[in-house]
């Protein structure tokens, strides 16, 4: 039964960057769900609407994280409802423990809630694909290609700094991409 402790300013960052791949509105409801696996070595966030994976992985050597992993395991909690939860809660450590039949107790400071998840053998396999080249982009290269798309350059430095928090390296494989494509994103 999966039990840790964890920066709740981190893992909430965490949550949210693993939620952007989670649609609102989903045929299948199991991916209006996120994943959360603990291993002794971390814990992994998956989030997917059948097209789109994010996978985010907060390392126990991450001394910002102040992660304490007691029992690994794995479960599926609905995103945003338990997003808006953890988000509420008014400590800096979370702890998360799974009580009993895939409930989760979340405890903050003298507050406490019981979440009940799915077990994670519902979630869908999230197929890995082996990025040989992956395109590096420095950031003055991706806000000068990024300035063609915004109205000024206090935008895309906003834009830059607050995906920057989300993530350290992006890797982008273009396979084919039309112009009305990338005006239509």
């Amino acid at each position: 039964m999966i039990n840790f402790s964890i920066n709740k300013t981190l893992f909430l960052q965490a949550l949210n960057t693993t939620k952007r791949a989670i649609s609102s509105k989903n045929a299948i409801p199991i991916l209006s769900t996120i994943k959360i696996d603990v291993t002794p070595e971390g814990v992994a966030l998956s989030g997917s609407n059948g097209q789109i994976s994010i996978e985010n992985f907060i390392s126990i050597k991450d001394e910002n994280a102040g992660l304490l992993v007691t029992s690994p395991g794995s479960i599926l909690l609905e995103a945003t409802f338990f997003i808006n939860v953890v988000s509420s809660l008014p400590d800096v450590t979370l702890d998360f423990k799974e009580i009993e039949q895939k409930q989760v107790l979340l405890t903050s400071g003298k507050s406490e809630i019981t979440l009940k998840g799915k077990d994670a053998d519902q979630y869908p396999r999230i197929q890995e694909i082996a990025a040989s080249n992956p395109l590096v982009l420095e950031t003055k290269l991706l806000k000068q290609f990024a300035m063609k798309y915004y109205p000024n350059e206090q935008m895309v430095d906003e834009e830059i700094a607050q995906a920057g928090k989300a993530a350290q390296l992006f890797e982008i494989e273009i396979e084919h991409m039309s112009g009305k494509e990338v005006q239509e994103r």
